[in-house]
C-alpha cells in the first residue's frame, strides 16, 4: 500500500529564511512554520521539515479509493467550508460541509437525494463556487448552473442542527439545486359563471390569467402561459365572476415560497398580482399542500373588485429565463451572479406532422366571440420547451399551414371561428426534441391585415372634385369622371370608433345586393366620407 511522504524543507541546505525579500526565497526555503517538526520525525527519518499530524477528526472515514475531492469553497461569513466529492465506485457523491466554528462536518446532500442524482464527473472539478447569504452557486461546464441553500441541506440531514431555515424534504427536485428557476409550465383555466354576486364588475371585462412562483430564496420565475381568453359578456350574459383554476398537473416545487395568480386587461399589456398564497400562512400552506397531493387544485373567484400589485413590461412579455445550459466558469460582484464560457441554445427540429383547418360556423348567437379576420392569412407552428420553459431552437412551421381565411358575405352567413390542429405520434424521436418537456401551438397575427375596422356604412355617394377650388360634393348618380366613391363612415364614433385617412389603405366592400366584393384603394378623407378609387356601383339614389 502507497504511504504518503511529506518534503516541506531541507534544514541542512535550505530552512528559514527570514532575511531575503519574498521574490528572493529559495525551492524549499520558508519564512514561516507552524505545526511543523524539524530534525528526527514519527518514523526516524532525519534531515527533513514535516507536519506534526493532528488528532481531531474532522470527517467521517472512509477509504481513500472511495471519494476524491472535486473542489471546495469556504464561507467567510460562516466560518465554514464547502466540499464537493465524487464517489469513484457508485453514483453516490456528496456534499460536506466543514464548521470550523465547531469542529464538525456535516452531511449537506447525496446524489440519493436528488431526483436525478448529483451527476458528479471526475472529469470536471468544481473550481467555480461562491457562496452568497448562505447559498451556495457552482458550476463545472458539466451540469447546469447550480445552487444550494447550505442550512437547509444540512437540516435535511441533521435534524438537531440549529437555523432559522427550514430543512429541504427528502427527496429534491432536480429544479431546487438549478440556478434557472422552474416556472409553471401549464396555464390557468378560466371558465365564466353566474354566482349572484350584488354588483357585477365581470360583465365588461375581457382579459388573461397566469401565475408565477416566488421561491424562498428569493428568486421569482417567470409568468407561466397566458390563460384561455376570457370576453366580455354578450347582452343576454349573465355571468359576473370567473372561476380561476391552477392544473393538478402542474407540481408545485418544494422550495416555493408563494403562488402569484396575475391578470391583465385583454390580451396584452401589464399582469397584474390579485391573489397570493404563502406558506407563511397556515391556511396557505394546506391549500398548496391539497394541490400537491392531488386533491384540489389552487383556485380563485375573480371579481374585477381590485386593480392588484402592477408588474412591469419587461417582467410582463419575459417568456423564460436566459440562463445557460452550461457554464464554465462563475463569479459573484453587486449583488449579481456573472456566469461565462457558456454553453446557449438548442437544434430545431426540420420535421413536424402538425395540420391545421379552418373551423367555421353559421350560429350567429355567440359572434361576440373573437373570430378570424375574413379572409385573413395565417401561419401556424409548434414550440417545444425545455423543463424550465426555454424554448428549444425555433417554430416549427412548413408553407403547407399557412392558409388563408375565406372571405365573408354582407351577412357574413359563415364565419371562421377556430383552428383545429392534429399532431401525429408516429415519428415522435424524429419530432420531439430530447431536451423538450413541453410544448404549445402558436399562430401568427393576421399576416395581411393587422389594423382595420369593420361596420356598416351610413351612406355612399360618387365624390366630385372641382380641380380649381378643390372642393368636394356629392351626388347619387355615377359618372366616369368623377373623383372618387364616398363612403360614409358617421356610424363609427356611434361604435365608439373612428378612422384617420393613411396612404396605402384599402377599403373592402360587401353590398347586401350583390355578391362582389370590390377591394378599392383609399384615395382621401372629406369630413365623415372616406373616398377610395372610383368604382361604378350604379346609382345610389334607389339603394
Amino acid at each position: 500500500m502507497p504511504t504518503e511522504r511529506k518534503y516541506l524543507a531541507d534544514p541542512q541546505s535550505n530552512g528559514l529564511n527570514a532575511d531575503d525579500s519574498l521574490f528572493a526565497i529559495q525551492v524549499n526555503e520558508v519564512i514561516n512554520m507552524q505545526d511543523c517538526r524539524i530534525g528526527s520525525t514519527d518514523k526516524g527519518v532525519t534531515g527533513t521539515v514535516e507536519s506534526v499530524g493532528g488528532t481531531l477528526l474532522l470527517s467521517t472515514p472512509s477509504p481513500s479509493v472511495s471519494f476524491i475531492e472535486l473542489g471546495n469553497e469556504p464561507d467567510e461569513v460562516g466560518n465554514r467550508i464547502l466540499y464537493f466529492y465524487y464517489n469513484l465506485n457508485t453514483s453516490e457523491h456528496k456534499i460536506e460541509v466543514y464548521d470550523k466554528t465547531d469542529n464538525i462536518t456535516y452531511l449537506a446532500l447525496l446524489s440519493s437525494q436528488v431526483e436525478g442524482g448529483l451527476n458528479f464527473s471526475k472529469d470536471h472539478p468544481i473550481h467555480s463556487c461562491r457562496i452568497e447569504n448562505g447559498i451556495a452557486y457552482w458550476t463545472e461546464g458539466y451540469n447546469p448552473p447550480r445552487k444550494l441553500n447550505i442550512d437547509a441541506a444540512i437540516k435535511m440531514n441533521n435534524p438537531s442542527y440549529s437555523t432559522s431555515q427550514a430543512a429541504y424534504t427528502n427527496p429534491l427536485e432536480k429544479s431546487v439545486i438549478t440556478i434557472i428557476r422552474k416556472p409553471p409550465a401549464l396555464p390557468l383555466f378560466c371558465n365564466k359563471r353566474t354566482d349572484g354576486v350584488t354588483v357585477n364588475n365581470v360583465a365588461d371585462f375581457a382579459g388573461q390569467f397566469s401565475w408565477r412562483y416566488i421561491y424562498r430564496d428569493g428568486e421569482v420565475s417567470v409568468l407561466s402561459e397566458p390563460s384561455n381568453f376570457v370576453n366580455y359578456n354578450s347582452i343576454t350574459d349573465t355571468y359576473d365572476t370567473v372561476a380561476v383554476v391552477s392544473s393538478l398537473d402542474e407540481h408545485i416545487p418544494q422550495d416555493v415560497q408563494q403562488v402569484d395568480f396575475c391578470v391583465r386587461y385583454g390580451n396584452f399589456g401589464n399582469f397584474n398580482v390579485i391573489k397570493s398564497f404563502n406558506k407563511n400562512i397556515a391556511a396557505d400552506l394546506a391549500l398548496i399542500n391539497l394541490h400537491n397531493n392531488g386533491i384540489n387544485p389552487l383556485d380563485i373567484t375573480f371579481l374585477n373588485d381590485r386593480i392588484g400589485i402592477a408588474l412591469d413590461s419587461a417582467y410582463s412579455v419575459k417568456p423564460y429565463d436566459s440562463v445557460p445550459l452550461l457554464s464554465e466558469a462563475l463569479e459573484t460582484g453587486l449583488s449579481r451572479l456573472f456566469l461565462g464560457n457558456n454553453t446557449e441554445g438548442f437544434a430545431t427540429p426540420v420535421l413536424t406532422s402538425l395540420a391545421a383547418t379552418a373551423v367555421t360556423d353559421t350560429n350567429h348567437a355567440p359572434f361576440q366571440n373573437p373570430v378570424f379576420k375574413a379572409a385573413g392569412v395565417y401561419n401556424i407552428g409548434i414550440v417545444f420547451r425545455d423543463f424550465y420553459k426555454r424554448v428549444v431552437g425555433n417554430v416549427v412551421t412548413v408553407d403547407a399551414l399557412k392558409f388563408q381565411i375565406d372571405d365573408k358575405d354582407y351577412n357574413v352567413t359563415t364565419y371562421t371561428k377556430a383552428i383545429a390542429w392534429t399532431l401525429s405520434n408516429a415519428a415522435a424521436t424524429d419530432e420531439i426534441p430530447i431536451e423538450a418537456y413541453y410544448y404549445s401551438i402558436v399562430v401568427t397575427q393576421n399576416l395581411k391585415t393587422r389594423f382595420f375596422i369593420d361596420a356598416k356604412a351610413a351612406a355612399m355617394k360618387y365624390a366630385i372634385k372641382n380641380p380649381t377650388t378643390g372642393v368636394i360634393t356629392y351626388t347619387d348618380t355615377y359618372a366616369s369622371d368623377d373623383y372618387g366613391l364616398a363612403i360614409d363612415a358617421s356610424y363609427l364614433p356611434t361604435e365608439g370608433m373612428g378612422y384617420q385617412y393613411q396612404a396605402g389603405d384599402v377599403v373592402k366592400l360587401y353590398l347586401s345586393a350583390s355578391a362582389t366584393i370590390y377591394s378599392l384603394p383609399v384615395i382621401a378623407q372629406d369630413g365623415s366620407y372616406i373616398i377610395s378609387k372610383l368604382e361604378n356601383l350604379g346609382s345610389f339614389a334607389t339603394q
